[in-house]
């Protein structure tokens, strides 16, 4: 949706939920959003089949203080995953109760990544953790992450734990089509307060985001940066003190290098958005 400026306007937001700190940064992203958008925000929990399916299969469990074997049975993984869910539920209202924010919880059974796409087309933004519970531990973004990143038709805010969504923002433009990252950019500046900062590399990507800037009347600070490499760009992030980085894929089916880059080398939540 779109503003009376013609900026992004945000009122359903969706968050997957499950109970994992990145999970829980993603939410206070979220809560964030929807206090500042006057939005709503929707909590996603999915019973994850794949898991289930162990349930069917002879593997068992190792518990930390017995380290006696616990047959791994679908009713037992049923009902670990309707714990998971009630904290997850636990956990919105727990966040978005002190910001009067309005909120519903949902859980549905499926592959992760396949039920949170098809939530997507009903919500503005779509909000997640850089990695789940079930995530190996590292600095790469997750199965679900990186499936959404692929393909979600809808704005798509990825954060790590430990980091929270506040300016100054910062639109990062790499191709010729600068008006979406500019658009989304813009609005949110709007929401949060700050600056917005503009970093553009590439031969044309600097002048045509000037063009934009003057054409809407929107106040930024225009940076070139000398490549469009993850490194580069992240770099570039770090140096101007971004709290939020508002980047578009260069194409329909984009890398998440940058994503995973800056996730991990400046901690700043990215917003990604379509060309």
């Amino acid at each position: 949706m779109k503003g009376a400026r013609g900026f992004h306007l945000i009122r359903h937001i969706l968050v997957a939920l499950d109970a994992s700190s990145h999970s829980r940064a993603a939410l206070g992203a979220a809560v964030e959003l929807a206090a500042a958008f006057r939005a709503d925000v929707r909590g996603l929990f999915v019973e994850d089949i794949e898991l289930l399916a162990l349930g069917g299969l002879p593997a068992a469990e190792v518990g930390v203080y017995s380290a006696g074997p616990r047959p791994l049975s679908r009713r037992y993984l049923e009902q670990q995953l309707r714990a998971l869910a009630r904290r997850a539920e636990a956990m919105l209202a727990e966040v978005a109760g002190p910001r009067q924010v309005r909120w519903t919880f949902h859980t549905v059974r499926g592959q992760v990544h396949v039920a949170l796409l098809e939530a997507t087309p009903e919500h503005d933004i779509v909000c997640l953790g850089v990695a789940g519970r079930s995530a190996v531990r590292g600095q790469g973004l997750g199965s679900t992450a990186r499936a959404a990143l692929r393909s979600s038709s809808k704005p798509l805010l990825v954060v790590r734990r430990g980091t929270s969504l506040r300016p100054p923002v910062a639109a990062v433009c790499l191709s010729s089509r600068v008006a979406p990252a500019l658009q989304m950019a813009a609005g949110l500046r709007e929401a949060l307060g700050g600056r917005l900062m503009v970093l553009a590399a590439g031969p044309q990507s600097p002048a045509r985001a000037e063009a934009w800037l003057a054409e809407h009347g929107v106040p930024a600070l225009l940076r070139r940066v000398p490549g469009r490499d993850a490194e580069t760009v992240a770099r570039a992030v770090a140096e101007v003190g971004a709290g939020v980085v508002v980047m578009a894929a260069e194409s329909a089916s984009p890398e998440p290098a940058h994503v995973e880059w800056l996730l991990w080398r400046t901690g700043v939540p990215v917003l990604w958005v379509r060309p």
